[in-house]
């Protein structure tokens, strides 16, 4: 234990009161609200792991997200859905992917495009129920891609100050060799937040530098980012990076512990400063009285966070003077403190938690509660007989313990978070099948859990190894175990958050509590649990996809309810649903990948006639507003040049390890596309694919024309048309819907993906009514193309669909010609799976091939436990041929 802490825990005097615990004897009120809560779906949390932190343009993020309950972390979310979006350093939407639970498990990719600017990006991913909890609550990570084209320009940037504090950009350029790029025009565009404020044109000088001072914003604490593109030069290059300007201006706040600064007792007061950026800066400070006596002092001891000690006395007010790095001083109010009432005060060692009631009448505690709960599971409550307690850590959960005093009407007085971390849990056992590895060679770990009781375990894990040579591991980053147990729980950015989780010193504990002290719980109300009195959801338990809308009738329509269909083709899908009186429809329960386009069809019919049309539209997707955390990776301005030599080399293997040489691929899209479309339709007809269109019709003609010439057409007779061989009028479809040749009027042949006239026996499978005896005419149209559907009681929708399930791609080296091959095997992401299982008595084997160069990797698994628990493991593979 550090000088420091040992102060600390000194300064506050304990009476410590042998415990035997609370009793399950809760206070029935209490019980009863918290049995209430419970019966609504668990509240959710979610973590994302990814296969590395940083990526090169054209590559592909690999993910799996571990969505649990956020009591407990148990596995018993219900949502079947969540959401993975990427974000530029503009707040601007890069994609969005919808990822189903399948087997069991969410996981899923995204391919970065090429033509992605360099610079960091952020990842969020939720589920919908999620959303109730508020944005804070979701998961956040932020990613760097490199683009290793632009990689032949080696940028950087500075932020510096002259004489009279003005500050300016200083951007240089040099090219792989370390020249300058000299006489390049460079456009220059900054942006603070998501709105231009500059946009400049520069070129550099003798030295590839340009130089320009920063606007003046009056938010300060907007997020600013430059994008710079390369004019008229014969390298292409873009990219962006953010402005750090490294403000003067530090935000610090005061936070008493258990909430109030009570007078005439001890109050411990923590504090933290961040910065501009939102990263934290380190302070002094003392703190004075009104007739500025000096009664503490104190400086930030980890990340800009500290705490120190105060006895507040009646009728003073108290400020802090603050210095920072540059020795510029502020002056902040502390809090201004209150008489009577209580608060909690908090200790900890390895084993138990020491739990004091501060208040001026330590007498009187009769009338208050106490209550202990972690996320929706109540821990304890009961009423209060003492002002000291030491409660052991084996009756708390493991992660945030949210402690809170009540008065006598049960309301919410003081609280306080704790962590609690456990001595006991399971381990996983690693063990490679030999100490090193040779080119191409077969790599199998065998991994299990290290029990320490005898509990029946189930373990859902992930696995990804990377090559150290271009890939680095972050130690201090968000992991699972940060993820779940901490981040997940808390308001605000937690800066390195897996340095928490490193060991289990005593200094680091205490920097631990430091953030408890800091940051707030506000996943919920606890008085609004208690009064029963909680918001009803505004955000859905997405067990299934939906497709919602209103159906307008017609002038004179019956106000009647109508019959809606949808109906897509690939994949085949057609549901039912009924319009009601106020025209609102629902398509419940449906299962749609990703690119899935529906019609949806209103007719209603009388006993006569046909009645005519509304008209329909659609429900649109909303999707929550991206909350910049203003934080990004670490500043990458360069890749080593041993770094990018290897990366370099590796561009083209960013899909799993398979390289694509372009002149061995000869395949005329067209011809693929008409094959496609043949073999779809069978070979009884006529398909044009929109390039075949487009030679037949290099002007634009209508759809009169176009049918009436296509192969197949015989004639077209009182608006029906007649194929050749067939017996009758044929069925004409488009985009699934069953039309007229007179619906045909304001299309033209640019808006046509395919035609296919069919006729014959294979009518017969697209036929929905004479069994195709005329044949079959189906037209799909373009994305986009204009087509006037709503007098026809038509709309067509593409919603957003899951992404359909593509596995990582493993070489297999197990016969000689193929590891013997001269392709070389450049894989940055090693391996990656997630569909690890474990079981208790079970060692299960991962198995892989190693790639060609000689390095280490680093394997990371991840993953959870049946019983909540959380699990990680960091190892090392030695890739050597001697």
């Amino acid at each position: 234990m550090t000088k420091t802490l040992k102060i600390l825990l000194l300064s506050v005097s304990f009476v410590l009161v042998s415990a035997k615990g609370f009793t399950q004897n809760y206070p029935s009120s209490i019980d009863t609200a918290f049995q209430s809560f419970s019966q609504r779906p668990p509240a959710e949390k979610l973590y994302l792991q990814t296969d590395r932190d940083s990526y090169s343009t054209g590559g592909i993020l690999w993910f799996k997200g571990y969505l649990v309950s956020a009591s407990g972390n148990l596995p018993t979310a219900l949502s079947r859905f969540i959401y993975v979006e990427l974000y530029d350093q503009s707040d601007k939407l890069v994609c969005r992917k919808k990822i189903k639970k399948i087997d069991g498990i969410f996981s899923g990719n995204i391919k970065l495009d090429k033509e992605l600017p360099e610079g960091s990006y952020f990842v969020r991913a939720y589920s919908t129920w999620m959303l109730n909890s508020g944005l804070d609550f979701v998961f956040h990570k932020a990613i760097f891609v490199g683009d290793l084209m632009a990689q032949r320009i080696n940028a950087q940037i500075k932020v510096v100050r002259n004489e009279s504090g003005k500050k300016s950009v200083i951007l240089s350029f040099h090219d792989k060799n370390g020249e300058p790029v000299e006489s390049t025009k460079i456009n220059c565009e900054v942006y603070s937040a998501n709105a231009k404020i500059q946009e400049l044109k520069r070129q550099t000088d003798g030295n590839g530098q340009i130089r320009f001072d920063i606007a003046q914003k009056n938010d300060s604490s907007a997020c600013r980012f430059v994008e710079v593109t390369f004019q008229d030069s014969p390298v292409e290059y873009n990219t962006k990076f953010e402005i750090d300007t490294d403000s003067d201006d530090v935000d610090i706040q005061f936070f008493p512990e258990g909430g109030e600064l009570l007078q005439g007792v001890g109050n411990r007061i923590a504090f933290k400063a961040i910065g501009n950026d939102g990263y934290s800066k380190e302070v002094s400070g003392t703190v004075l009285n009104s007739t500025n006596d000096t009664l503490a002092t104190f400086r930030s001891q980890h990340l800009g966070m500290g705490s120190f000690y105060l006895i507040p006395r009646e009728g003073e007010n108290y400020h802090a003077v603050i210095k920072d790095k540059y020795d510029n001083t502020f002056s902040v109010d502390l809090p201004e403190p209150i008489s009577g009432g209580a608060a909690l005060t908090i200790a900890q060692n390895r084993y138990s938690v020491l739990l004091n009631i501060r208040k001026q009448n330590v007498e009187a505690v009769g009338a208050y509660f106490l209550l202990a709960h972690s996320g929706e599971k109540l821990l304890f409550a009961e009423k209060l007989t003492k002002t000291f307690y030491k409660i052991p850590n084996e009756n708390l959960s493991e992660g945030i313990v949210h402690f809170v005093l009540l008065n006598e009407q049960k309301e919410a007085i003081s609280s306080r978070l704790v962590f609690i971390k456990k001595e006991t849990k399971p381990n996983l056992l690693v063990q490679p099948d030999k100490e090193n590895y040779k080119r191409r060679e077969k790599i199998s770990l065998a991994v299990s859990f290290e029990q320490y009781d005898e509990l029946p375990r189930q373990g859902d894990f992930s696995i990804a190894v990377t090559d150290d040579l271009v890939v680095d591991i972050d130690s201090l980053s968000n992991n699972i175990c940060s993820g779940l147990l901490l981040c997940s729980d808390l308001k605000g950015y937690i800066e390195k958050p897996g340095f928490y989780f490193l060991n289990d010193a005593d200094s680091t504990n205490f920097y631990l509590d430091l953030v408890m002290l800091t940051h707030g719980w506000e996943r919920f109300n606890i008085n609004d649990v208690l009064k029963e009195n909680l918001p009803k959801p505004e955000h859905y338990l997405e067990l299934g996809q939906t497709i919602s809308g209103k159906y307008e009738k017609r002038l004179l329509q019956r106000n009647k309810t109508t019959e809606i269909t949808a109906l897509s083709f690939d994949p085949v899908i057609s549901a039912s649903a009924t319009a009601e009186e106020n025209g609102n429809f629902l398509f419940n329960e449906l299962d749609f990948p990703d690119s899935t386009t529906f019609t949806v069809h209103a007719q209603r019919y009388t006993n006569v006639k046909q009645e005519p049309a509304g008209i329909i539209t659609f429900d649109k997707d909303t999707f929550p507003p991206f909350m910049h955390k203003r934080i990004g990776p670490e500043k990458q301005n360069r890749i080593e040049e041993e770094t990018l030599k290897n990366a370099t080399e590796r561009m083209y293997y960013e899909d799993g390890g398979r390289m694509i040489f372009l002149d061995e691929v000869k395949v005329r899209a067209a011809d693929k596309t008409n094959r496609e479309l043949e073999i779809k339709y069978g070979m009884s007809g006529n398909v044009y694919d929109a390039e075949s269109i487009a030679r037949k019709f290099p002007v634009s003609q209508s759809m009169d024309i176009v049918i009436r010439t296509f192969p197949g057409v015989a004639n077209i007779d009182n608006g029906e048309i007649y194929l050749t061989r067939g017996k009758g009028p044929a069925e004409l479809y488009i985009d699934g819907m069953e039309l007229t040749f007179e619906d045909l009027r304001g299309l033209y042949s640019e808006d046509i993906a395919h035609i296919a006239v069919i006729v014959g026996p294979g009518a017969a499978v697209y036929s929905r009514r004479s069994g195709g005896d005329g044949g079959v005419v189906i037209i799909n149209l373009k994305e986009g193309a204009q087509f006037e559907y709503k007098l026809k009681g038509i709309g067509k929708i593409t919603p957003l669909g899951y992404q359909k399930p593509v596995e990582f791609y493993v070489p297999k080296y197990e016969v000689d010609s193929v590891r013997m091959s001269i392709q070389p095997d450049m894989r940055a992401t090693v391996y990656w799976d997630p569909k690890v299982k474990l079981g208790t008595e079970d060692v299960t084997t991962i198995s892989f091939y190693a790639a060609d160069p000689e390095t280490t990797y680093t394997y990371i698994i991840e993953g959870t436990t049946n019983w909540g628990e959380v699990c990680r493991f960091v190892g090392k593979i030695r890739r050597k041929e001697k």
